[in-house]
């Protein structure tokens, strides 16, 4: 029994220490990610055209033209505007990509 409680206890403890140590996008971040991930995107699709940084979320916050598989989801004009001023300076980045063996 004592087990079991000391199990249980780290268990709790382990769930609060990484559901605080992950910040929360604002509401108008997470609505873009919501239609983005619905429209098909999705992290790590980048080599299938359908990647959520490259194929929407850049595009959208950026107001760049869409060069994926997938066509951009509609999205509040608010929202993007919100976004980019509310929320985290990496979210929608396009990170480049791994080193290219090209001689």
């Amino acid at each position: 029994m004592k087990n079991t409680i000391g199990v249980f206890s780290f268990l709790v403890f382990c769930g609060l220490a990484f559901s605080e140590g992950m910040p929360k996008l604002p509401v108008s971040c997470e609505n873009i990610r919501k239609a983005c991930e619905q429209s098909g995107s999705k992290y790590g699709q980048r080599k299938q055209g359908k990647g959520m940084d490259r194929h929407c979320l850049g595009p959208l916050l950026h107001g760049t033209k869409a060069d994926g598989a997938l066509p951009l989801p509609k999205v509040s004009p608010k929202d993007i505007e919100l976004c980019k001023k509310e929320g985290p300076s990496e979210f929608g980045k396009i990170k480049p990509q791994g080193p290219t063996n090209s001689k």
